[in-house]
């Protein structure tokens, strides 16, 4: 119960057998709620077909298998205050169950958040900064296109043209 990821152990049934304290946190939801019931009644999701595939793998022995958030987000939804969900990275591992040849599902669950919050500032901050580059390579053009023409019209120029800095010719 002491570790910052939500963790929760289930049978191939879907039944919840262990439901640690950061997942009743984050969820809302309490162990004695939920343990003891299939997690399909509090998360649909976990009903879909591809979801019941990967983790029959895990149920069987093999894996571990990852559930990431671009592709299941929904999964379980876990909301942050102000009620903004939180971005979940779940991973389910083969754990031995007391009967022969069958597996538990342990399911350790991070919370990326912040992560990914920071990972979309870097790549706005990036994106600016390449526009940016492009901005300034533009200008640098036109400023040597400029001095090309000032070059040209001061070749041409049968005139001298004196520079004079406060009262001193240069």
């Amino acid at each position: 119960n002491n570790v910052p990821m939500g963790m929760l152990v289930m049978r191939d049934d879907h039944t919840v057998l262990a439901w640690n304290a950061t997942m009743a946190k984050w969820t809302c939801i309490d162990e004695e709620t939920i343990v003891g019931r299939s997690i399909i009644d509090f998360f649909p999701r976990f009903s879909r077909s591809t979801v019941k595939a990967r983790l029959d793998k895990v149920f069987r022995g093999k894996g571990p298998i990852l559930f990431s958030p671009d592709r299941h987000p929904d999964l379980i939804m876990a909301n942050l205050p102000k009620e903004r969900a939180r971005i979940l990275k779940i991973h389910a591992s083969a754990v031995p169950s007391f009967q022969e040849n069958s597996h538990y599902a342990l399911l350790t669950i991070e919370d990326i958040t912040a992560l990914s919050i920071r990972m979309a500032d870097f790549k706005t901050m990036s994106h600016k900064a390449m526009e940016e580059v492009t901005i300034r390579t533009d200008v640098e053009e036109k400023l040597k296109q400029q001095n090309l023409i000032l070059q040209g019209i001061l070749s041409a120029s049968p005139t001298a043209i004196i520079l004079v800095e406060n009262r001193i010719v240069k």
